[in-house]
């Protein structure tokens, strides 16, 4: 929804840590596959499987090098969007939200709104679209 105006090297590492946001428990789950698809349709880019920087922590790196904190916050959503997409919060996806709200230099209320207005907004599209949330 929000990463259409990404520049083309933020879109490479926002797949980049979609990617390892989605492997992170060790199970990649099919709408965690669909919505990465889907944000690659947006972005105008091809869907990959296979993250080009494989460590997280440094693509989080690159991000706040390169991206104002309004991109830093559509990104941030957009990957919340992707960790609750299977319904289920894994610890190892809950440690990677610590990191990006360290290494994005987010408030702790800056990233509880954050977290609290992407779960609502997907409920709401769940009532327009049939997504599904758990609460």
């Amino acid at each position: 929804m929000f990463l259409y105006d990404l520049s083309e090297e933020e879109k490479e590492l926002y797949i980049d840590l979609a990617i390892a946001v989605m492997e992170a428990n060790g199970d990649v789950d099919d709408s965690e596959t669909e919505l990465l698809k889907r944000c690659c349709h947006t972005m105008q880019v091809k869907y990959r499987t296979k993250a080009v920087i494989a460590d997280y922590v440094e693509v989080l790196k690159k991000l706040k090098d390169i991206s104002d904190e309004s991109t830093l916050k559509k990104i941030t959503i957009e990957i919340i969007t992707l960790m609750y997409a299977d319904n289920d919060l894994a610890n190892e996806e809950n440690e990677m939200l610590d990191k990006i709200q360290n290494i994005f230099d987010f408030s702790s209320h800056t990233m509880g709104e954050l977290i609290f207005a992407t779960k609502h907004m997907m409920l709401s599209l769940s009532l327009i679209q049939g997504l599904t949330l758990k609460a």
